[in-house]
């Protein structure tokens, strides 16, 4: 399986939504408790790494580089209607 085939499948869509919805749920969750800002910082700092992670998995194939950065812009946006929902809800 190379890496187009893999950004392709419906089985990584579904593990990116969860991923998502998860980290939405732990960054909402954050923001409504009592923590130090550096720890909210280092948290959402993790999370865009982890958002992140298709371009630097397909970073061998430009065809695949391309629908990794297609991948992460959509799912960024994503996570911000999640979490904005989380937060104000």
């Amino acid at each position: 399986m190379t890496e187009l085939d893999l950004l392709i499948d419906k089985k990584f869509s579904r593990y990116r939504q969860l991923e998502i919805e998860e980290g939405a749920k732990i960054a909402s969750d954050l923001f409504k408790s009592n923590v130090e800002p550096k720890y909210i910082h280092g948290a959402m700092d993790m999370l865009k790494k982890i958002l992140q992670l298709p371009v630097k998995f397909a970073y061998t194939n430009e065809e695949a580089k391309e629908r990794a950065q297609t991948i992460v812009e959509k799912d960024i946006k994503a996570f911000e209607v999640k979490f904005m929902r989380g937060f104000l809800e």
